[in-house]
């Protein structure tokens, strides 16, 4: 469920709740919230999953914490102004903590920190490889081919090097189940 509050100086806040997914935004009757002010379009904007504002060629614009935008995520306390800032639209999704959307987010956050922990991995990953890389050059400059001397096997950068690969792969192959599960579970 959707919960928008519209708030504007010198008038209490309307709010609508909606289990749409997607909230069309204007001055038309036809919208799902309609929004009575001259310098709102007719069909002003698209609210979609409480998540994502998309302005729809709107005459004023659409606004995400005082940026113009075309289409923006908007998170937990962000600010949306339709064509003005005396129309200020509060976004929140409210779930039931047992209901398929709820557990919908939980995969989706899971998810985010799996690409997050990715991410960081593959940064480790590139920074192993180029102290490995600098490490060999300078290996090669202080022992010579066949004198039976070997560097000194410290921290085998090497080892890390295939764990830290592993755990990558294992990683990117949870982020695809999870994103085949979020999907599976999101459709009617």
């Amino acid at each position: 469920m959707i919960k928008i509050r519209i708030l504007r100086p010198g008038r209490p806040p309307v709010v609508f709740d909606t289990a749409a997914d997607v909230v069309l935004c204007g001055r038309s009757n036809d919208c799902d919230v309609v929004i009575d002010e001259k310098f709102v379009s007719s069909r002003h904007a698209l609210i979609v999953a409480g998540r994502v504002v998309v302005d729809l060629d709107s005459s004023n614009g659409t606004y995400v914490d005082g940026v113009r935008v075309e289409r923006a995520a908007v998170f937990e306390g962000g600010t949306i102004f339709l064509g003005h800032r005396d129309v200020t639209l509060e976004v929140e999704r409210v779930t039931d903590p047992g209901s398929e959307s709820s557990r919908i987010d939980l995969l989706r956050r899971e998810l985010e920190t799996l690409r997050r922990t990715n991410r960081e991995l593959l940064d480790e990953l590139d920074e192993l490889r180029m102290r490995e890389a600098h490490r060999g050059v300078q290996r090669a400059s202080r022992i010579r081919p066949g004198s039976g001397l070997s560097a000194p096997d410290d921290d085998d950068p090497e080892r890390r090097l295939r764990r830290l690969e592993r755990e990558n792969v294992r990683l990117r192959d949870r982020i695809v189940e999870l994103e085949e599960r979020a999907g599976t579970e999101s459709r009617p």
